[in-house]
């Protein structure tokens, strides 16, 4: 704990984890472009650590979490930024052009960030990865491969869009969490990527509902409850999917588990397959496009059908049922 300054010579190429914790007088570290790999906590209790430099050529930012920097420039040459990257102290993160992928927790806490953009580059995002951070609004560049289950969890994102270069697609849910009260903050979400079984990469649902298996409510309902948990009760997202998804497929929870405020399939939907939705919302139109339904919806008041199926392998409980020796009928159940 009395070292102040360190430079490491080209040719290292490992740091691991906890190499350098609780080296609390050091001020300075020089980091070659031949390291490939940091473990966690490499610089844990480095409190005074504030002159990072890191080679040019490098393409692995190193995990700052413990320090207490508050502004640092990545490399344009970095293509990876690892797990716990920045400390809570950081106030302003660029990322650069190349940069392909966020690793879980990277920005885990950092609650003075505003703001994030990411680079036309970025390939991946990790579980978690803007955990803590209170932004809004996230864009997400067509050239994105792969979203963690997650990844959006910690955030106060309203809006997402989802690229139709998406391949691997988890858990989508956006929730503020102050001191372990949860609050939904997501309240639409616009799919261009098509949405079938080898995308869907998550058995819990892409968007869940804190209010899933809940479709009316009563005053009593919310008597004794906290301010976000009624929130969260009243919560509802605006599904939206562009022309270019043909296929929603299910998984055993719902890939889609409600209530929804609204549900817009536009008129690209072919497929819509057993386990897609839950509890669904007051007013389903199923487009003239659409010829496989694998299962129904829940809880659905209005049912609008404007498809000649093909096969129909399910029906919608609570109000409308579809026969399936007759081809499709609606059955008032009252």
């Amino acid at each position: 704990n009395k070292l102040e300054k360190i430079n490491l010579p080209s040719g290292i190429e490992r740091i691991e984890t906890e190499a350098f914790y609780n080296a609390s007088n050091l001020t300075s570290i020089f980091l070659p472009a031949t390291i490939t790999h940091y473990g966690s906590t490499v610089f844990y209790d480095c409190h005074n650590l504030n002159d990072v430099q890191i080679e040019d050529g490098a393409t692995i930012f190193p995990p700052l979490r413990g320090t207490e920097i508050n502004e640092i420039t990545i490399p344009s040459s970095i293509k990876i930024i690892p797990s716990y990257a920045f400390p809570p102290s950081i106030t302003e993160v660029v990322l650069p052009e190349g940069l392909e992928r966020i690793e879980e927790l990277a920005f885990y806490e950092c609650n003075k960030i505003t703001s994030i953009k990411l680079p036309s580059t970025i390939k991946f995002l990790g579980s978690s990865c803007f955990y803590g951070v209170p932004i809004t609004q996230l864009e997400l560049p067509e050239g994105i491969e792969e979203l963690g289950s997650g990844c959006f969890e910690g955030t106060k994102i309203e809006e997402l869009y989802i690229p139709k270069s998406v391949k691997k697609l988890g858990s989508l849910d956006a929730y503020w969490d102050d001191w372990g009260l949860e609050t939904y903050t997501l309240k639409k979400i616009t799919f261009a990527c098509d949405l079938n079984e080898d995308v869907i990469n998550t058995e819990y649902p892409v968007i869940s509902s804190p209010a899933e298996g809940l479709y009316n409510y009563h005053d009593e309902v919310y008597e004794g409850l906290r301010d976000n948990e009624i929130h969260n009760l009243k919560h509802r997202v605006e599904l939206v999917f562009e022309d270019s998804v043909k296929t929603i497929a299910g998984i055993e929870r719902s890939t889609f588990s409600g209530p929804f405020k609204s549900i817009d399939f536009g008129n690209g939907i072919e497929r819509i397959e057993q386990g897609a939705f839950g509890v669904a919302v007051e007013n389903v139109v199923l487009p003239p496009t659409l010829k496989i339904m694998g299962g129904g919806f829940t809880e659905v008041k209005n049912l609008t059908i404007q498809s000649d199926f093909e096969n129909v392998g399910g029906g919608f409980s609570n109000g409308y049922l579809v026969n399936l020796d007759t081809g499709i009928y609606v059955v008032e159940e009252d």
